[in-house]
C-alpha cells in the first residue's frame, strides 16, 4: 500500500469517528431553555413560585433582584389570573419551581406577555410563557439587566 493510500485510509477513519461523536452529541444533549429577555424586560415583577396546580395560587419562595418585594410576598400566596393559559417552556406541565414574570392587575397578578421580538415570529404574539426554576433559567434570568 502505498503512502497516498494510507493518508487516504487514516482521514477517512477521522472523518467517520468525527460524524459519529456529533451525531452522539446531537441525541445526548438535551435542548436548553431560554428565557425571553424581552418578556422579563416587561414584567414589573419577576419570582419564583412553587406551583401545584396551575388553576389555583402560587406560593412565592423567591423574588429576585426586588428585595422589597422578595420581603412582602416570600411565603405568601398569591393569585395569578393567566396561569393556565401560560405556556411551559423546556418542561412539561406538572408541579414544581417556575420562575414566573408577572404584572400586577388590582391584587392579582397575570403573567407578562411576550411582547414581539423583531425578525422573530415564535407563535401567537403575546403569549405567556413561564420557565422552570433550574440553574440553567435561574443563571439566565440573573444576566437580564433590570431597569
Amino acid at each position: 500500500m502505498t503512502f497516498a493510500k494510507v493518508r487516504l485510509l487514516a482521514a477517512g477513519i477521522l472523518f467517520f469517528a468525527w460524524i459519529a461523536v456529533l451525531g452522539y452529541m446531537a441525541f445526548t444533549t438535551g435542548k436548553p431553555v431560554v428565557i425571553s429577555r424581552p418578556q422579563i424586560l416587561v414584567s414589573s415583577l419577576i419570582v419564583v413560585a412553587q406551583v401545584n396546580s396551575f388553576d389555583g395560587p402560587v406560593k412565592v419562595v423567591d423574588a429576585p433582584g426586588d428585595p422589597q418585594e422578595a420581603d412582602k410576598l416570600t411565603g405568601n400566596e398569591i393569585v395569578v389570573t393567566n396561569l393556565a393559559a401560560a405556556e411551559v417552556r423546556g418542561a412539561e406541565r406538572v408541579p414544581g419551581l417556575y420562575i414566573l414574570p408577572l404584572q400586577r392587575t388590582g391584587d392579582t397578578y397575570q403573567v407578562a406577555p411576550t411582547p414581539p421580538s423583531p425578525g422573530f415570529h415564535s407563535g401567537p404574539a403575546g403569549s405567556p410563557r413561564i420557565y422552570p426554576a433550574n440553574s440553567q433559567t435561574l443563571a439566565q434570568l440573573a444576566t437580564i439587566p433590570r431597569p
